[in-house]
């Protein structure tokens, strides 16, 4: 119901101050959105090649920790990170916003087993086939689904880590492809050396990791996790020598 005030004093009161409320409003800078940190910031180099931004989620030193899920996507999964272009030039790390009239989409070139990564409407993406992650004519702002799934004869239950490598390109043909980058995914989380937990990495891990190498069966998922140094998602005998080089610092 409208207030009586405003009424008997007509309606032309009220329509100056909202036109005046409208301008002031169309006058105000609105800033542009911020990049999310946690996303990975496809960009182009001076020289036409795109990459990523080592400013957002830098594959090379992180990995994504799956939260546990259930009904279609059982298992682990997570729909980030996302991917969000870069906004501004970047001079040092040779990264700059995308043209106008570009079509950025990802390719993916492998998966390890049970490794799944979705559309946000569902459809599957698998080895060969790529995704739409925007047109620099409106937002390359887009999050897939990561998808570890449990209840496929293709999950090994000591495994925790898979690995997907993936390609940057431009279908229009107006940029080259980037170079291929590996995403690390884990379904626990951990500290690579810290086999028995203590928030460090020393000489007491030793036995811990001897432990787990020789029996991972009975090892709890962090202490594989941890103990899995050469980043392959299980415990061999190719992790004792990242694990002594981790040990001294190396």
């Amino acid at each position: 119901m409208f207030d009586k005030k405003c009424d008997a004093g007509g309606i032309g009161r009220p329509l100056r101050l909202f036109t005046s409320l409208l301008v002031l409003c169309s006058a105000l800078s609105i800033p542009t959105a911020a990049q999310h940190d946690e996303d990975l910031w496809p960009a182009v180099s001076a020289g036409g090649v795109l990459k990523l931004s080592p400013a957002g989620f830098d594959p090379a030193d992180d990995f994504i920790d799956l939260p546990a899920a259930s009904g279609l996507l059982v298992g682990w999964s997570s729909n980030d990170p996302g991917f969000d272009d870069v906004n501004a030039a970047d001079v040092p790390n040779d990264c700059y916003p995308f043209e106008p009239g570009r079509t950025i989409r990802l390719r993916v070139l492998a998966l390890d087993p049970a490794l799944n990564v979705w559309t946000a409407g569902l459809s599957n993406i698998g080895v060969g086939s790529s995704a739409l992650l925007g047109s620099t004519n409106g937002d390359v702002h887009t999050h897939l689904i990561w998808h570890v799934r449990s209840n496929t004869t293709a999950f090994d239950p000591l495994q925790t880590l898979w690995r997907g490598r993936f390609q940057l390109f431009d279908s229009t043909g107006q940029y080259a492809d980037s170079d291929p980058f590996t995403l690390r995914f884990r379904n626990v989380v951990c500290t690579p050396g810290d086999v028995n937990g203590d928030d460090t990495v020393n000489n007491f891990d030793i036995d811990a990791f001897v432990a787990v190498l020789l029996d991972p069966q009975s090892a709890t998922a962090e202490a594989r996790c941890a103990a899995d140094l050469d980043l392959d998602g299980f415990v061999t005998n190719f992790d004792i020598d990242p694990f002594v080089a981790r040990l001294l610092g190396e």
